[in-house]
């Protein structure tokens, strides 16, 4: 029986952890039980004796980013903690119920430490590309993909680090060889309108 209740543990979370990579940024509310559980673990942290301010949140990123990274963590502690205490359980049957959950939390402090970190890079790393994006605001480049009215083409920017195609929309349909100048941007694509040459 605690083998199956462990097997659960570690599957329903698992699922979870797959489906917030998928839906994950579709459902505020996961941001939001992310940041309550860091702002728990921060708490927890500060009240230790030896540990002054915390903050996990890297700098730059926004609160509730960090919130989808921490949800994700945790559901990385469940799976590592239901998959420790399934292979303790079923490796050594006679093991004390203790000594099962000991293993299964050294199981999900294994799997919770380097993927909080790893996903707080991640979500540093989203916020340092859409700062980059934000910084083409006013930039010129040529059309290399001709842009439809209402459908994406490419556009290409000179930047200090060399060429940059970036996927762009417009208002207007824009003919490829066109020079274009950035007005906006969405998510990872920018908004262009064509400017004459002398612009």
């Amino acid at each position: 029986m605690l083998q199956g209740i462990y097997l659960t543990v570690m599957l329903v979370p698992g699922f979870f952890l797959l489906i917030s990579f998928f839906l994950g940024e579709v459902f505020d509310w996961i941001g939001e039980i992310g940041e309550g559980a860091l702002g728990l673990l921060e708490s927890a942290l500060e009240a230790l004796p030896f540990v002054g301010n915390v903050d996990l949140t890297p700098e730059g990123v926004e609160g509730e980013k960090m919130g989808f990274g921490m949800f994700r963590a945790l559901l990385v502690f469940a799976t590592f903690f239901g998959a420790g205490g399934y292979l303790a359980s079923a490796t050594f049957p006679d093991l004390h119920v203790g000594w099962t959950v000991a293993v299964s939390l050294v199981a999900g402090l294994i799997g919770f430490i380097p993927s909080f970190f790893i996903f707080g890079q991640l979500a540093k790393m989203e916020a340092n590309s859409a700062l980059a994006l934000a910084r083409m605001v006013g930039m010129t480049g040529t059309v290399t993909v001709s842009i439809e009215s209402g459908h994406p083409g490419q556009i290409e920017l000179a930047t200090s680090v060399g060429l940059f195609r970036q996927t762009a929309r417009a208002a207007d349909s824009i003919s490829r060889g066109a020079r274009v100048e950035v007005v906006s941007v969405e998510g990872s694509v920018v908004s262009v309108r064509q400017v004459s040459a002398t612009e």
